[in-house]
């Protein structure tokens, strides 16, 4: 007959509970993604229309899931976009890390395009910087906005 000492059970019970509520977390955390190439999508979308054209765009507003981006990502829809806010205007440079597809990455800022990056390519390793200020950046599938340019209006609404 097996004996089981109750008092150190609790004891390991209670030592393990931080691990389970850290694994939890890192489980159930919605801008986490998993090495499968499957992630996340944030419910949370907003619409965003540049000249002719209408995007439902993702919003990535922390600081992990602007780093993620659409990276590990096959493709994305051809309405669909990635929105970067930020809380200050900075000079946010860019990079494809992840990218298995090309875009369009546009700069922002006061409701106009101040900057666009075309046809990005996923091999690209540079970082790209606007050379102005921006608070906000979309980014697109490549030739998305082949007919916007620098100063052209953004309208950014919610959905």
């Amino acid at each position: 007959m097996i004996h089981i000492d109750r008092k150190a059970l609790r004891l390991y019970a209670l030592a393990m509970l931080p691990v389970v509520i850290a694994m939890a977390w890192f489980v159930l955390r919605s801008d986490h993604a998993p090495e499968t190439g499957v992630v996340r999508v944030s419910p949370r979308t907003i619409r965003v229309a540049v000249g002719g054209r209408e995007f439902s765009a993702e919003v990535a507003d922390t600081p992990s899931s602007r780093e993620l981006g659409l990276g590990n990502r096959d493709s994305l829809c051809d309405s669909c976009a990635m929105l970067f806010r930020f809380d200050m205007p900075g000079e946010y440079g860019f990079w494809m890390k992840g990218m298995r597809f090309p875009l369009d990455i546009t700069w922002i800022r006061d409701g106009r395009i101040v900057h666009i990056e075309r046809e990005v390519s996923p091999e690209k390793e540079r970082v790209m910087h606007p050379g102005t200020t921006a608070t906000e950046v979309l980014e697109t599938n490549a030739g998305a906005l082949s007919e916007s340019k620098e100063g052209d209006a953004i309208e950014i609404s919610a959905s």
